[in-house]
Parts: structure tokens; sequence; C-alpha cells
């Protein structure tokens, strides 16, 4: 199966096509087939997304993969398997005794990593073990898991990794995800709960030299000039741009704080799956942890369950438990939130022909080129030190 021609060349084709010209013309501009700029456009004529038909990837794990056994795997993963189970026998009682059963995997047939649950039949004691095919990631995970369980126990604690970063193994965590408690009557508290675990990480790791801010805060792809508009895309640009590195309040970065990598251990929750190992803005695992969480919201609306409340009221209970941001954090927070949003929704839009982020692009004021006069609520600290719940948008200066 070839793969599908990429988005900027698919919406130049819509464009030439709309600006007069025959399917015709198109091909030949194009060097493609007339069958596909006619599939093409009747494809954007019905839905008005020129993604590829094409079913998800696990782009995110399967949870729950109950007929998948070790022997299935590739050879690749079953030699690191079996490095694992060795050092199992090596360093626990009861040699033999493991029972290795793989539980979630990211890849369908381009596997690129699997999690494999880790008993112990003798003793019940259990382990998690992480396979990335890419060597360089296992170390990497392993090594952003340690420096944020140093600062907190409240975070999945690293137990081994191989010398050669084939596996590692992470304490097993008993509880449910986030993930699949936000939907019901719970959620206010599990937010301020969340908000709660996220201010006392960067309470301790405030003010830290900023390691990640060049990562973090990119600037916007030129091909977005396409796909938002120029005018639009510009705008953003220059915001960005405007963000001084060196000025804005710092903290230790989870990089993928979200419902998805927080376990619900009962009096506490337990955190897992760090991104990146460094510093940079302390704003930025809420704005990302809250754009998730509306994601998550709008999928499930968009499947027919969806949650009471709105996402005005989710963002209201974790800024409850988070607490408010210094006013001059607060553009910098408006700007990356931007950024994470306008990402989110091209990866989701090239990829399935998705529209289900729209609504957050429109209340970032990301589908206009109008004054954007309301921004989704954040609670502020104020210079005179009261706290205001605010959808004013802030600029840097």
């Amino acid at each position: 199966m070839t793969n599908p021609y990429p988005y900027k060349l698919r919406i130049s084709v819509v464009k030439f096509v709309q600006e007069g010209n025959t399917h015709r013309a198109a091909a030949e501009r194009f060097d493609v087939s007339t069958t596909f700029v006619s599939s093409l456009m009747r494809r954007y004529r019905e839905t008005g997304s020129v993604a590829p038909k094409r079913k998800p990837n696990f782009e995110l794990f399967d949870k729950f993969v109950p007929n998948r056994k070790v022997g299935e795997l590739t050879p690749e993963f079953r030699s690191a398997v079996d490095s694992a189970r060795k050092h199992l026998d090596a360093t626990y009682d009861g040699r033999g005794c493991w029972d290795l059963k793989v539980i979630a995997q990211r890849g369908s047939k381009d596997l690129r990593r699997v999690v494999l649950r880790a008993q112990n039949l003798k003793t019940d004691y259990t382990l998690a073990l992480k396979i990335n095919v890419d060597q360089d990631v296992n170390h990497k995970e392993f090594t952003a898991l340690k420096e944020m369980h140093a600062e907190t126990r409240d975070s999945v604690t690293p137990v081994f990794i191989c010398e050669d970063n084939r596996f590692f193994l992470l304490e097993w965590v008993t509880g449910p995800e986030l993930s699949n408690l936000v939907s019901g009557e719970d959620r206010s508290a599990l937010l301020k709960r969340a908000g709660r675990w996220l201010a006392d990480l960067q309470a301790r790791t405030r003010g830290r030299p900023a390691t990640l801010a060049a990562k973090i805060v990119t600037r916007l792809p030129h091909y977005f000039d396409d796909i938002l508009g120029a005018e639009i895309a510009r705008n953003l640009r220059a915001r960005t741009t405007a963000i001084k590195l060196d000025e804005f309040s710092t903290a230790m970065i989870h990089g993928d704080y979200s419902v998805r990598n927080i376990f619900d251990s009962g009096d506490r929750l337990i955190v897992f799956d760090r991104k990146y190992d460094g510093y940079g803005p302390v704003v930025y695992d809420a704005l990302f942890f809250l754009s998730q969480l509306e994601e998550q919201r709008d999928l499930a609306a968009s499947n027919g369950e969806p949650w009471s409340g709105d996402a005005d009221a989710d963002r209201r209970d974790f800024f409850e438990g988070y607490g408010p941001m210094p006013i001059q954090d607060v553009a910098v927070f408006d700007i990356l939130e931007d950024l994470v949003v306008a990402k989110r929704w091209h990866r989701r839009h090239q990829d399935y022909g998705e529209t289900v982020l729209n609504r957050q692009m429109e209340n970032c004021g990301l589908l206009t080129t109008d004054i954007v006069r309301k921004r989704p609520g954040r609670l502020v600290l104020k210079e005179d030190g009261a706290t205001e719940w605010s959808h004013t948008p802030f600029w840097p200066n």
C-alpha cells in the first residue's frame, strides 16, 4: 500500500481547482492522476477535509491487549523480553516464576513500544516492563522519571534500566487512570487534585534555569500559512517571537501532563510517563493538561457520550487546586496554549480528517482574523494581590 500524498500537496490541488482550473490541468500541474484529483475534490466538498481516508494507527496505546502473547512480538522485542526475564530471575526470589504479559502497545504494524506486566507467581511481586524500539527513548524516559521521582514520591518509581538501554522496569501501580474517571461524577474533585499535584511539584522546582525553553517555545511552521491562513499564522508567529525566553517563570516540566498519565491509587495520585527531562515555562504543563482534557471532552461528545458541565467549569476546578497565575505569566500561557492547540488540531485534521478540535481553535481565536476579545478562562493573580477568573487576552510587552 502506497503512502498518501502529503497534506501540503493536497491543499494546493484543491486551491488550484477552486481557482477555475480543470481536474486534468491539476493532475498535470502536480503530477498526480485525474482520478486522485476527482476523489480529493469530492471528499473536500463532502467533508471539508483534504485528509486521506484511513484508520488511525494506534497513535495512543491500546490499553488492553489480552490476546497479545510475548511469542507474537517481533524478534527484536522478544530478545529484549528474554533479557528482562534473565534480570528478573537473577535479581528477585523465584527463578522461573515470572509471568510476563503484554498489556499495552504503541503502533499496530510498526510496533514501536510495548508494556508488559511482570508478575512473580511465587511472591506476587509485580513490576511494569517497558521496551521502546528506540533505545535512546528508553534511556530518556527512565532518566526523566528518575529526576521527577527525586522531587515527588507521588510519581511512578523507576526501578532498573539495563546497561544497553534495551528495557527498563518500573513500579507497578494499582488503580485506574484519570482518563477513565473524568467522564463521571467525580471529575470536579479529580481535577482539583490534579491541579494540586502539579502546583506541589512546581513549588519544589520553581526558579531553576530553563533548559527546555527553546524546545517548548517553538515558532509555528510556515506550512501553517496554508492551513490557518497567512494572517492568522503570522499573528501567532509574531506573538511567539515576542516571548523573551529569559524572563518567564520556570519549573520542572513533565511535557505530557494529562489525565492519560495519572493513576488514582485512592489516597493519592501517581504520575507517570514524563516526556521531558528538564525545566521550562512554569505554565506549560497546566495549559497542556487543560487542552488535552478539553479534547477528551469534545471526543466524548462527538461519540454521543457527552459529559456533564462544560469546559470552563473544568478549567475552574483545575485552577482551584492549582492556584492563580501571576499576571506576568498569563501572556506566555495564552501563546503556548494557542501553539499546543493549533499543532494538535493540525495532526488530527491531517491524519484523520477530524474537526473535533475546531471548538478549541475557535475559542482561542485561531480560525478567524477578527480581534480576539475573549479567551478560555484562567485564574489570574493581579498586581494588587487580588485573584480574578479572567477571559481577557493578554499580550507580550
